[in-house]
Order: structure tokens, then sequence, then C-alpha cells
């Protein structure tokens, strides 16, 4: 559940990024989204090691900023995996509401 909020948190954090930085959003601005959303994790998760992969690439990159639509492809991953784990959760409870 706490990549599921994790993931769902990145992609508002990146859309609101690109809502205030149209065209192109600073390379330090999303790094430190991918380290906000990583604080959520417990040290143990995987997203959390990737996520820390990203904003240190993106912190030693020469490049101060990123196009929009590269963050955009990065929001359409982790959308559909926290998609595809939301149905998932559903499905499950409305089993064990049934069963109830």
């Amino acid at each position: 559940m706490r990549e599921l909020e994790a993931s769902r948190r990145l992609q508002s954090d990146l859309r609101g990024l690109i809502d205030s930085h149209p065209g192109a959003v600073p390379s330090v601005a999303v790094a430190e989204a991918f380290e906000r959303c990583g604080s959520l994790l417990p040290p143990e998760s995987d997203l959390l090691r990737q996520l820390a992969r990203l904003a240190q690439g993106l912190r030693s990159r020469s490049a101060a900023h990123i196009g929009e639509e590269a963050i955009r492809r990065v929001i359409g991953t982790p959308r559909e995996r926290s998609d595809k784990l939301g149905s998932g959760i559903e499905t499950r409870d409305a089993k064990l509401r049934q069963k109830r």
C-alpha cells in the first residue's frame, strides 16, 4: 500500500511540476519529487531504491531542465503499475466483503 501511495503522489507531484514549468522542468525539482515520494517508503522497498537512483542521476546530469514529454513518459509507467495494483486491491477487498 505504501508503494501505491508513493507512486500516486509522485505522479501528482510531477504533473504539478509540468503545470508550473510548461515545456521544461528543472532537473533538481524532479529529483526532489523522487526523494519526497521515496521518503514514504520502507528501506527495503525496490521502488525506494529506484527513486533514489533516478534522483541521483538527475542531480549528476549536466542538463538543468527536463522536457515535459520526457516527464510524461516517466509518469506513464508508474500510473500503469498503480492502476493495476489498485485494481487488484479493489478486487481483493470486494471478495473479502462478499465473505462477510
